[in-house]
């Protein structure tokens, strides 16, 4: 709302003792004329224009304010959200290292078990060798 009244100008009142009688007379009433016929409509009509534009102004100030308010609300959970992320983010990174780790520890441990798979080979091998051996030496000693 904007306030479009304009506000003619008012002639001047007589001064009494400056102005002679009838000069003083004729100021005056063109004076109390232009008051009564038209400032006092014109000075009604802005007040209500200025009422008006003051609860508009008063409006949009609490609105202004709500919004800056919304706005940091809003910002506080973004920063909220981030931290949250971040935390996220750093607990993923020590999961992975943790599984990084679990996973050489079970590639260790299988190379550990074909080791052992090829040293109970070797054993068995030999073992089949001495039984072997055994047998040949137990089939001599009983001839």
């Amino acid at each position: 709302m904007a306030i479009t009244q304009v506000i003619s100008t008012i002639p001047q009142a007589g001064h009494r003792g400056d102005d002679e009688r009838n000069i003083f007379v004729t100021k005056q009433e063109a004076f109390q004329d232009a008051l009564t016929d038209t400032f006092v409509g014109q000075i009604n009509t802005f007040v209500t224009q200025a009422n008006t534009l003051q609860t508009d102004v008063n409006t949009k100030q609490t609105e202004a304010s709500t919004s800056a308010t919304n706005a940091s609300n809003s910002a506080t959970s973004a920063s909220t959200s981030a931290t949250n992320a971040s935390v996220g983010a750093n607990t993923a990174t020590t999961k992975a290292s943790e599984a990084s780790v679990s996973a050489t520890n079970a590639s260790n441990s299988a190379t550990n078990a074909d080791t052992s798979e090829a040293n109970a080979n070797t054993s068995a091998i030999g073992a089949s060798v001495s039984a072997t051996t055994a047998t040949t030496k137990a089939s001599e000693a009983f001839n």
